[in-house]
């Protein structure tokens, strides 16, 4: 009898989760944002994964046969649930296991309802499920009300890497790290400012406003 190859590995989850981010063949799977990789035989093709930092997130979502993506000026978006999960294509990490040889630095925006994305005069809009057709602003066209939503202020969270790296009993004496963050003088611009230490909750320490005279 004939002997012919035959492929077996992850299948995707989601039939528009199929994008390219640069030279990369990206697509959605139940394991994650997959890359197809070719090794040093050119005829044979290995499944890398590329959301290890989203995973936990991402792969707890429901509905993940519903997420839809996109790629746009070296990004890919993938959407679902109002969450977009970003791989950064010009941020890389050399991390070699059995999963993955490297790793795109990733994002995660909420609020995003995208039901599926177009490229329109070098901006990029989507369609939420309303049907309404949203445009991701851009600071070179709008000004300062690209730090916006339609004059509604935009509301975000940055924290830190915690101090002891999760090992408290192994690192008692790490020399404490400081932090700069600098805020635009727009319009509804300000910050609050929580620390927490040793697992209790966050505590306030400081309110900012940051809006023009």
């Amino acid at each position: 009898y004939a002997v012919k190859q035959s492929v077996n590995g992850i299948g995707a989850v989601s039939i528009n989760g199929f994008n390219t981010l640069g030279d990369e063949l990206l697509f959605f799977s139940k394991e994650g944002i997959m890359a197809v990789d070719v090794t040093a035989n050119e005829n044979e093709r290995k499944l890398r994964n590329r959301s290890y930092y989203l995973n936990k997130k991402l792969l707890a979502e429901e509905n993940l046969e519903l997420a839809v993506s996109y790629v746009w000026n070296g990004f890919y978006f993938l959407c679902v649930n109002s969450h977009c999960y970003i791989l950064d294509g010009a941020q890389k990490t050399s991390w070699a296991n059995e999963r993955t040889n490297l790793q795109y630095e990733g994002y995660y925006w909420d609020n995003i309802d995208a039901k599926c994305f177009a490229q329109f005069s070098d901006s990029l809009w989507f369609a939420d499920s309303k049907g309404n057709m949203c445009r991701m602003k851009k600071y070179e066209e709008d000004g300062i009300l690209a730090y916006n939503d339609n004059g509604e202020a935009i509301p975000c969270e940055w924290s830190t890497i915690l101090d002891n790296d999760g090992a408290t009993n192994y690192f008692k004496n790490l020399q404490k790290k400081g932090c700069l963050v600098t805020l635009l003088p727009l319009p509804q611009t300000g910050a609050e400012v929580y620390v927490r230490a040793d697992g209790k909750e966050p505590e306030l320490i400081g309110k900012v406003s940051a809006e023009n005279p």
